[in-house]
């Protein structure tokens, strides 16, 4: 009644309208809405480069940061989405990645509010200090390009063409939720699924964001293609399609479950598929809105 149902969407007994829309795969409405979150501009920022040459020094830093909610951005890439954001060719991208380090974490400090520039000074001095504690060293610069420029492309939106394709022309994405720890797991396995359909390893570009203060995390597969060229292509698809059933057995749980990630996310989930077609018939007794087409 007061106009604040995106902000606060809870209805009777704290039923989450939205939810059903969202979570219906679009077979009870479509509904096409904005929400635009606003904070202080900052006036200035410090970006640093933490690289490192196996994943699991940096989780165990990103998981410090998170419980002690320290700094702004903070990701984990490999050196082959490193390059790809910041350089435009394939010649350029292979050049790059070649002199980095095999992981980066990448940390932001935001000044804003009152004294901003004391908050990111002692913000960097303590995350400084809590990298050497983790025997990882915080660096301005990446071959020759200054974290300034990175905070720069963080900020935008990409150039053309598309970060994403600047490699090969074509890229797939594979990305489910799991813990921090269970990352490196992950990505042995998918190296062994690409390999299994000969393709190179070399070519995944790995993204893992944290989540909810550090206690899980998205984790995404980055599959780089020349869709010019259909074998390579078919490997690709076949990895997507068919090889994610793999990780979801290993754990990895799809919380967007669309094409033929809905058969196996909701074929090991008969207690939701059976709430769901209840909470469905509640709201389409008819059976006028895409019968049948929930959970399968």
């Amino acid at each position: 009644e007061i106009g604040k149902a995106q902000m606060t969407p809870m209805g009777l007994s704290q039923f989450n309208e939205h939810r059903l829309i969202s979570g219906a795969q679009g077979t009870i409405g479509i509904v096409t809405w904005s929400t635009l979150k606003c904070r202080l501009m900052s006036k200035l920022n410090r970006t640093l480069f933490i690289p490192s040459e196996n994943l699991e020094p940096l989780i165990d830093l990103s998981c410090r940061l998170m419980r002690i909610r320290l700094g702004d951005h903070c990701f984990i890439l490999n050196a082959l989405n490193v390059a790809s954001l910041l350089t435009g060719t394939t010649q350029e991208i292979n050049t790059l990645k070649a002199d980095l380090p095999p992981w980066a974490l990448i940390v932001s400090f935001e000044g804003y509010g009152e004294l901003p520039e004391e908050k990111v000074e002692y913000q960097e001095a303590d995350f400084r200090d809590i990298a050497r504690s983790c025997h990882l060293e915080p660096l301005d610069t990446i071959s020759g390009i200054t974290t300034d420029a990175l905070s720069v492309l963080l900020s935008s939106p990409s150039d053309e063409p598309y970060w994403k394709l600047r490699y090969k022309g074509g890229c797939y994405d594979i990305f489910f939720l799991t813990t921090f720890d269970k990352t490196p797991e992950f990505v042995s396995a998918t190296s062994a699924l690409v390999q299994s359909k000969h393709s190179l390893t070399e070519d995944i570009g790995v993204y893992i964001q944290p989540i909810v203060q550090g206690t899980s995390c998205h984790i995404e597969f980055n599959l780089y293609t020349d869709p010019s060229k259909q074998e390579a292509l078919n490997s690709t698809k076949w990895l997507v399609s068919e090889g994610t059933r793999e990780l979801a057995k290993k754990g990895g749980f799809f919380s967007r479950p669309y094409g033929t990630w809905a058969d196996f996310a909701y074929g090991g989930a008969s207690e939701t598929v059976m709430m769901q077609r209840k909470v469905k018939k509640i709201f389409d007794p008819n059976d006028i809105l895409n019968p049948a087409k929930l959970c399968l």
